[in-house]
């Protein structure tokens, strides 16, 4: 950041050209973006998830935009397009440790447990250190924790089949 705090000026003096340049050419997928990244850095976010779903539409190739789409898809409970967003990525890139972690979210959200369990793993032997693999494998394992506990509760479980009953999935119990 310059000294004289300009920087923000900076980025809005890039959105007013980005938004002149996409209005000259509004298929230009990559104006497009550059336009939502300008955005993002104001903090518009709201404008900025416009423009990168303008991507999405123009350049399906885009990875980032794509991903982060899906990320708010996902967050909007919409669970189809998500998928269909992260797929898109896999499809050019099947190794993407995001698009997997997306793809496994989405599929538990509509309960798709152990097929969202082999997303996680893949994404994972991939990276095992990759913040996103990481955080669909505990949100996967606190939804068979609590799937589990109303499990015992209901049922009056003993504890002792409990140590059996995540053999056959890798410690993972979901329920059928």
């Amino acid at each position: 950041m310059r000294e004289d705090g300009s920087e923000k000026d900076e980025i809005e003096a890039a959105v007013l050209e980005y938004r002149n340049a996409v209005t000259r050419m509004p298929s230009s997928g990559d104006l497009h973006y550059k336009l939502a990244l300008a955005y993002e850095k104001l903090g518009d976010s709201e404008k900025a998830m416009r423009e990168f779903q303008e991507v999405t539409q123009l350049d399906g190739g885009n990875v980032d935009a794509n991903l982060r789409v899906a990320t708010m898809l996902l967050t909007a409970g919409r669970f189809d397009d998500a998928e269909r967003l992260a797929t898109r990525v896999l499809d050019r890139d099947p190794r993407n440790v995001r698009a997997l972690a997306l793809t496994a979210g989405a599929l538990e959200s509509r309960g798709q447990l152990a097929s969202a369990e082999r997303r996680v793993s893949e994404a994972l032997k991939i990276d095992g250190r990759s913040a996103a693999a990481l955080v669909a494998r505990a949100s996967l394992e606190r939804r068979a924790s609590i799937s589990l506990s109303s499990l015992i509760q209901e049922e009056s479980m003993p504890e002792s089949i409990l140590m059996v009953a995540g053999g056959g999935t890798g410690g993972h119990i979901y329920p059928a």
